[in-house]
């Protein structure tokens, strides 16, 4: 069964330290959240300056802001993005999407030590049709994606509420921001073979 939660909920899920996962396709980009619970948050995110009449997503029913559930966004902890505005569709499943979490501790439980949780996230190439921004679904030799992970704390070792909470990325924001898609990693994909050399010990 696939759990969702609507935008008012997230902040309350009793999980509150989700792994995110943002995706850029260019002109948009897919913001993906799981809890320890194995429950997810999804967004798609549209730049106002393209979703226009004309444009690519303009006249897709799951995109149109007058109908679907959405939210604005110009930037996080008193960012803002220089290309301004988005929109964020909260209606659209990733198709395909499978998530799974194994924890190894008690959920929601302070007067113990936990040893931590995993996510596991499975995406089916076909599903990023939209963010393929031209290149070849599933990715060829040499294509390159910008694909970012983030780790939000939201409740201090004491049971406190963090504010701002704690975060972590792959890479630096330098802002409280984690809706830079410029600054996401590079993903390079290749078809050759990497093995990794044992180190040589100091002298």
């Amino acid at each position: 069964m696939r759990w969702k939660l609507r935008v008012s909920d997230w902040g309350s899920v009793c999980c509150s330290k989700p792994v995110e996962v943002f995706i850029d396709g260019g002109d948009c980009y897919y913001e993906f959240e799981i809890s320890a619970c194995n429950v997810i948050y999804e967004v798609f995110w549209i730049w106002k300056d393209v979703h226009q009449p004309g444009g690519p997503y303009w006249g897709r029913p799951e995109f149109n802001p007058a109908t679907a559930q959405t939210m604005t966004l110009d930037g996080v902890g008193g960012h803002i993005h220089p290309r301004g505005e988005r929109w964020g569709f909260l209606d659209w499943d990733c198709p395909g999407l499978q998530h799974a979490v194994q924890v190894d501790g008690t959920l929601n439980q302070r007067d113990d030590v936990d040893r931590g949780w995993s996510a596991e996230i499975a995406i089916p190439w076909k599903s990023l049709a939209l963010l393929a921004d031209g290149r070849s679904l599933p990715p060829t030799h040499g294509d390159v994606w910008r694909i970012d992970c983030s780790r939000f704390q939201r409740v201090g070792p004491q049971g406190q509420n963090l504010d701002p909470c704690a975060g972590w990325t792959w890479n630096q924001h330098r802002h409280y921001d984690s809706h830079i898609p410029e600054v996401f990693p590079y993903v390079t994909f290749s078809d050759e073979v990497l093995t990794v050399k044992d180190e040589e010990p100091e002298a």
